[in-house]
């Protein structure tokens, strides 16, 4: 057991001694590589850290990218509800008065209509009708995450 126990604290001491000259090398090709191009031209050593370093970042900003895009697409649907409800209550609210509108709020609102079918067409999304937001999420994220690969 004294065997084993020995072979594997000099297996450790072996790897700690690798890990040691590992690092040294490193440290001395940073040094080498700051030496050699200095602060006005692009170190390599530099650009491999900073590749690795977004490298790492790049999963994290993609699914605030997901985020983002889900939290617009909640506030156009939200933002389209409003009116769409806002434009029935106004035109119930006109025809129980018996007034016609003076400003045009159903050109205005057909104006909405054609600006929500090409926002639409732009995400290849088929003409919706109300109640499929959760639908209309998915499909601007996929269009998207498609567009950005």
């Amino acid at each position: 057991m004294t065997v084993l126990s020995d072979s594997a604290d000099t297996l450790i001491i072996c790897l700690e001694k690798a890990e040691a000259d590992l690092k040294a090398i490193a440290h001395r090709l940073e040094e080498g590589f700051a030496q050699q191009y200095g602060r006005h031209q692009v170190n390599p050593f530099d650009l491999a850290q900073r590749i690795r370093r977004i490298e790492r970042q790049l999963p994290e900003v993609h699914q605030e990218c997901r985020e983002v895009l889900t939290r617009k697409q909640e506030l156009i649907d939200n933002a389209k509800s409003q009116l769409i409800g806002n434009y029935k209550a106004l035109e119930s609210l006109e025809l129980r008065s018996g007034l016609k509108s003076k400003s045009g709020t159903t050109e205005n609102f057909q104006a909405f209509e054609v600006a929500i079918a090409e926002w639409d067409s732009k995400l290849g999304l088929p003409a919706q009708s109300g109640g499929q937001d959760a639908d209309l999420n998915q499909a601007l994220l996929s269009s998207v995450l498609q567009a950005s690969s």
